[in-house]
C-alpha cells in the first residue's frame, strides 16, 4: 500500500521530499557530531588548564616556621580569586589548618582527592555541584607531612560553554538548511524544464499546431522525442480514417418497383440487396459519372453508401 501510494507521486514532490529527508539527516548528524566533537576539544582544553593550574600552585606554595602553607603571589588566573566563579584551589596539610582559596568562601574541597604523588583528576562533588577535580601530594621538607594540593573547577562551566555553542550552531544550521532547500528548488526547476518542454511540444503535435517534437533534447529525452517523431511520421497515412471510422462509399442503387419507392435507399456493403450494385457500369448511377469507390483498408471501420442521386419517377 505504502509502495503503491509512492509510485503515485509526482517527479517533483518525490525530489522534494527526498531533498527533505536528506537535509534533515544530514544536519541532524552534523549537529551532534560537532557538538560531540566540541565537548571533547573543550573538555580536554579544561584538564590541560587544571593541570598547569596545579603546577603553579605546587610553585608558589610556601611552607612558614610554624608550619602553615602560605602563597608568594596569587595563582595568574584571576577566577580563582573571584567569589562563585566555580574555579577553586586548596591546600591542606594531614595535621594543621587548610589555605583555601577566595572563590570557595566558607567552602572546602576533599583532601582525600590528592592521594599519590602523581597528577591525577576525577570528577567528584564540589562547592557548587559535580566538579573537574585535579589532585597531587606532596612530603614536607622535614619528611614529617604529606601536604594535598588540589585544583577544581565546576563541570557547569563546561556545560555552560557547550550549551552557548549548541544554540550558535543550531542557528546556523538553520541558515544552512534554509539555503540548501533554495538551492534544491532551484535544481529542481532546472532539472524538470526539459519534461515542460515535452509536456508543451506533445500537446502542440496533439492539437495539429505542429508535426514534429523539434530539437534539440537531452540526452535522457531525445530517445523519447525521436520515437514520437517517427510514430507520428508511420501515422499520418492513415490520419484521416483514424479522424472517423465512417467513410462515405458512392453506390448505385435501382429501385426493386417503379412504384415502391419513393425515397432513395441507402445501401450497406456488407449486406448487398438484390437492388444494389457495387459495379457503376451496370448501375443507373453510371450515367452520372459516379465511379465505385475503391475497396477500404483492412481493420479501418465500417463503410456505409450514401442515398442514390438516381432519378425516380411517381407513382
Amino acid at each position: 500500500m505504502r509502495g503503491a501510494v509512492f509510485e503515485g507521486l509526482g517527479l517533483r514532490t518525490r525530489f522534494t521530499l527526498a531533498m527533505l529527508a536528506f537535509v534533515a539527516t544530514g544536519l541532524l548528524i552534523v549537529g551532534l557530531s560537532a557538538s560531540a566533537l566540541f565537548r571533547t576539544h573543550v573538555e580536554r582544553i579544561f584538564h590541560a588548564e587544571l593541570e598547569e593550574h596545579l603546577v603553579e600552585l605546587i610553585g608558589l606554595t610556601e611552607i612558614d616556621a610554624t608550619g602553615r602553607p602560605h602563597l608568594s603571589r596569587p595563582l595568574s588566573d584571576p577566577r580563582f580569586g573571584a567569589g562563585n566563579s566555580g574555579y577553586y584551589w586548596q591546600v591542606s596539610r594531614d595535621a594543621g589548618p587548610a589555605l583555601r582559596s577566595p572563590s570557595l568562601a566558607r567552602a572546602s574541597l576533599d583532601d582525600r582527592l590528592a592521594h599519590s604523588e602523581g597528577i591525577t583528576h576525577i570528577r567528584a562533588p564540589g562547592p557548587a555541584g559535580p566538579a573537574m577535580v585535579y589532585g597531587v601530594t606532596r612530603k614536607s621538607m622535614d619528611g614529617n607531612d604529606t601536604i594535598h594540593y588540589l585544583v577544581a573547577t565546576d563541570i557547569d562551566n563546561l556545560d555552560r560553554l557547550v550549551a552557548d555553542f549548541r544554540r550558535d550552531l543550531l542557528i546556523w544550521l538553520a541558515a544552512l538548511a534554509v539555503l540548501l532547500l533554495i538551492g534544491a528548488a532551484l535544481a529542481l526547476q532546472v532539472a524538470t524544464r526539459p519534461l515542460d518542454r515535452l509536456a508543451t511540444a506533445v500537446a502542440a503535435v496533439r492539437n495539429g499546431s505542429a508535426s514534429r517534437m523539434g530539437a534539440p533534447w537531452p540526452a535522457e529525452i531525445a530517445p523519447l522525442a525521436t520515437d514520437l517523431d517517427r510514430l507520428q511520421t508511420t501515422a499520418k497515412p492513415w490520419s484521416a480514417p483514424l479522424a472517423s471510422n465512417r467513410v462515405i462509399l458512392p453506390m448505385a442503387c435501382a429501385p426493386r418497383s417503379p412504384c415502391s419507392q419513393t425515397k432513395p435507399k441507402a445501401c450497406p456493403i456488407n449486406r448487398r440487396a438484390p437492388h444494389c450494385s457495387l459495379n457503376a457500369a451496370a448501375s443507373p448511377a453510371s450515367s452520372t459519372g459516379i465511379s465505385p469507390a475503391p475497396a477500404p483498408p483492412p481493420g479501418r471501420g465500417r463503410y456505409v453508401t450514401p442515398s442514390c442521386p438516381a432519378p425516380w419517377s411517381h407513382c
